[in-house]
């Protein structure tokens, strides 16, 4: 007999096919990138929305269950953000309510029509399916919001990936749709049978509760589908934990099924009413390491700052002060990066005054905290000058011709530069003479043919103007 699922009906005893979890979102969120709190509990510890309750229940690793939050209409949704408040869509009262990390309760957004799926962005934007108006809502994190897409079929699920695509199912038109950064929208997956909750694995290929069928369907990046698991009776979550344990709720009976890595099934937990949506308590954030480096490319009127920055796992946003004293005063464009690693930082600003010292340093913030690299200084050029030279490695290297490269500030007045090069340090062949002005650094290159194959040749740039002439470093290439 064919299962008929109820969408608008009030709930039963036997349960209602819903959603599934968009906190599995959180783990599609730039890898799990929310604060812990004293007042949630371990990392690692598995939140549901029990939809029939008003509950959001909170269990141990090893199921213990305790009470996180009360008073719900009926809680759907989860999401954390990335300071570790916890966003839950109450379906029932139309709005979402976010609950502190000190456990204060408010609400984030009212006037919506049913609200399911929630998920952050990496710049801690909060996406919202909204099925009732077949939309999906964008909010800042200050709550202003704008239609991010609107004609869908009983939005459910959302789940970004790493390129920042959002991914929506369809419940009622059996699709999963795929929306980039843009807006722009293509058909990623149909075929299904009431999909509800998605959710990005750490190998990158996207988990699809199809409550319809009982199974849950995995998806690559090119949407080839294979079969994860199946025998699930109205299934709308799904999520898995760090050690690789998958967590699926299912609404009728009640029950958070886990399923091992080996496979092995066990019911988690028991007793539950309409349990929907899952999240996982995240990891702690660190605070960004940085480092000031020192600045480059200094000029009469310019330079360019460096530095080096770690996130530490969080989407972090850097960028530079400067200013004439250590109060600074001036800021660079900021920058969002995230990832593990250590990284250069740089920045290009104009618009200094010449002969002048310059104090500067590196900022950057994400949900650990805020970090600050040491300060630092440097002194413009006199607005006119002799020229600056750099020498820099030669490129298109062949048997018998090769390309010089340099970096050139005239320093105000007009300048001709070329290159010296043969096979010693006295050179003997010069390249043709150009003539340059501004207060900028510059590239400048000159192709050289008529090489003697398997040779080392010496190089330098010069530049001349009214106010001296200048050499580069030596420097030398090999010729194949």
């Amino acid at each position: 007999m064919k299962q008929t699922f109820s969408r608008r009906t009030p709930l039963t005893s036997r349960g209602r096919v819903r959603k599934c979890p968009t906190s599995y979102l959180l783990f599609a969120i730039a890898g799990a990138s929310a604060m812990a709190s004293i007042a949630y509990g371990a990392v690692g510890d598995l939140y549901e929305a029990d939809f029939g309750s008003g509950n959001v229940f909170r269990f141990t690793p090893a199921g213990a269950r305790t009470t996180f939050a009360i008073g719900l209409g009926s809680p759907a949704g989860l999401a954390f953000d990335p300071e570790g408040n916890l966003f839950v869509a109450d379906n029932s009262a139309n709005s979402i309510i976010k609950i502190t990390p000190a456990g204060t309760k408010s609400t984030f957004a009212t006037g919506l029509n049913l609200p399911f799926g929630l998920a952050f962005d990496i710049n801690g934007n909060l996406y919202e399916a909204d099925e009732g108006s077949g939309s999906v809502f964008k909010f800042t994190p200050t709550g202003a919001k704008t239609t991010f897409a609107t004609g869908l079929s009983s939005p459910a699920g959302l789940a970004f990936d790493g390129s920042g695509n959002l991914f929506v199912s369809n419940f009622t038109a059996a699709r999963i749709d795929k929306i980039t950064p843009n807006g722009a929208r293509t058909t990623f997956a149909t075929g299904l049978s009431f999909p509800n909750g998605l959710y990005f694995s750490s190998s990158g290929n996207l988990l699809e509760c199809d409550s319809g069928s009982g199974n849950i369907f995995s998806f690559t990046a090119a949407g080839t589908r294979t079969t994860l698991a199946s025998g699930f009776v109205q299934n709308p979550g799904v999520i898995i934990d760090a050690a690789g344990n998958a967590y699926v709720t299912q609404n009728a009976a009640g029950t958070i099924t886990k399923i091992s890595t080996t496979g092995v099934r066990t019911t988690f937990a028991a007793g539950l009413f309409n349990p929907q949506y899952l999240a996982l308590e995240p990891l702690p954030h660190a605070s960004p390491v940085v480092t000031t480096s020192l600045a480059t490319l200094i000029a009469s009127f310019s330079a360019t700052l460096n530095g080096s920055l770690n996130p530490r796992g969080s989407t972090t946003t850097v960028d530079f002060q400067y200013g004439l004293t250590t109060s600074y005063g001036s800021t660079t464009p900021v920058q969002t990066q995230t990832g593990n690693t250590l990284r250069p930082i740089s920045a290009n600003i104009s618009g200094l005054l010449a002969s002048h010292v310059y104090h500067f340093r590196i900022v950057a913030h994400n949900a650990g905290g805020t970090s600050f690299g040491s300060d630092r200084t440097f002194t413009t050029l006199s607005a006119i000058g002799p020229p600056v030279v750099t020498t820099n490695p030669a490129t298109f290297i062949a048997s018998f011709s090769a390309t010089l490269n340099a970096l050139l500030d005239p320093h105000g007045l007009t300048t001709t530069v070329h290159f010296q090069y043969g096979p010693t340090t006295s050179y003997g062949l010069t390249t043709a003479p150009h003539s340059h002005t501004g207060n900028t650094y510059l590239h400048i290159s000159a192709n050289i043919s008529g090489l003697m194959a398997d040779h080392v040749y010496h190089f330098r740039i010069v530049a001349s103007n009214s106010a001296g002439t200048r050499f580069g470093s030596d420097k030398t290439f090999s010729t194949p």
